[in-house]
């Protein structure tokens, strides 16, 4: 619908739909002498303009990333305090970057970031674009660091290889004394 008055013609835009996509508004290209605008679904043209408005519909694809912690699955063992996630999914809109990606802890384990695959081959980071035309999994991929040696335990070692070596030589003495 529309209305005309003195100085300018309002138009009520429809919002269109479309299975796949989110109508996310109005772009306006103007080669006229006056410039028409659009308020609130309503585009606004000056009284006196004359030329040629183009109106293209802005469509999005939005889909659903749920997030996977995928920890007890990596190492076979179930963790004692796993890690929590506030979201466990999230929207993102394709041809877009990701944005926004959980930071992860979880005791004895370090998180190495989200992966589109089971196998953690895959990497995801928030500068990546979504690529993906469907609702979709990312997977948090961690390793087990390795324990560090304390001094104690150097110590140890060494006593455990002299004590054998003592051993040795005494076994040897022992042996061809005789």
């Amino acid at each position: 619908s529309y209305t005309k008055s003195g100085n300018e013609t309002r138009i009520t835009l429809q919002t269109p739909t479309k299975n796949d996509s989110t109508f996310e508004g109005w772009e306006i290209t103007i080669n006229s002498n006056e410039p028409a605008a659009i308020e609130s679904g309503v585009l606004i043209i000056p009284a006196n303009a004359y030329g040629e408005i183009v109106l293209t519909a802005v469509w999005v694809q939005r889909f659903v990333v749920t997030f996977d912690l995928n920890i007890e699955d990596q190492y076979g063992i179930k963790v004692k305090n796993p890690p929590q996630l506030q979201e466990n999914q999230m929207n993102v809109v394709y041809g877009t970057p990701y944005d926004y990606l959980p930071e992860l802890k979880a005791d004895g384990y370090e998180f190495k970031g989200w992966y589109l695959d089971k196998e953690c081959t895959i990497r995801v980071e928030i500068r990546t674009i979504v690529k993906t035309q469907k609702d979709h999994t990312l997977y948090a991929k961690w390793i087990k660091p390795a324990k560090e040696v304390t001094l104690v335990q150097i110590i140890l070692i060494i006593v455990i290889i002299v004590v054998a070596i003592a051993f040795v030589v005494v076994v040897y003495v022992w042996i061809y004394k005789k």
